[in-house]
């Protein structure tokens, strides 16, 4: 029976190791914390007189150099060139491409529910970069979209309607 008991010896030392990891994680959790401390350590130019005071989930390519935020103030998506930390595009589509911005839900939801830009990210592999954004609903009957843009381009060249009465994100 020795095969039984290294079993359970096993299990014990699992048990064991699996309550200390347990115990300690309240501690570790606040020591972490508290020496955290976050400083800016450069600024984004570029806005003119624009200011933001809504947005959304922005996304950061490594791959070529490009921070893109969901800027629902200015109903855009700023482009930054995260090399120099300026604003190098806006997407800014008009008439009835146009970003939501902030607009309030009809009937009443939260505050956010049928905004737009929302969340954003690039593809890179379709030859070009590809910017895909979800918006607040539009339209009649209004519906949320998604929107799909080249990086340098300022109406979609594809809008994906959702069905959803609240926005796409």
């Amino acid at each position: 029976m020795p095969t039984t008991s290294r079993g359970v010896l096993s299990r014990k030392i699992r048990l064991a190791y699996f309550a200390g990891v347990v115990a300690a994680l309240p501690a570790m959790a606040g020591t972490a914390s508290a020496d955290e401390v976050f400083k800016a350590t450069s600024a984004v130019t570029g806005l003119g007189t624009q200011k933001i005071v809504s947005f959304d989930i922005s996304f950061i390519d490594p791959a070529i150099n490009r921070y893109l935020l969901a800027d629902r103030t200015n109903k855009a998506i700023d482009i930054v060139d995260t090399t120099n930390n300026t604003v190098v595009h806006q997407i800014i589509p008009t008439g009835t491409n146009a970003f939501t911005g902030t607009a309030a839900c009809s009937p009443a939801a939260g505050a956010n529910d049928c905004a737009g830009p929302n969340g954003v990210l690039t593809l890179n592999d379709t030859g070009s970069t590809e910017v895909w954004v979800g918006d607040g609903p539009s339209g009649t009957p209004p519906v949320s979209k998604v929107k799909v843009f080249g990086l340098g381009g300022t109406n979609p060249t594809h809008t994906i309607p959702t069905g959803g009465a609240r926005r796409a994100d």
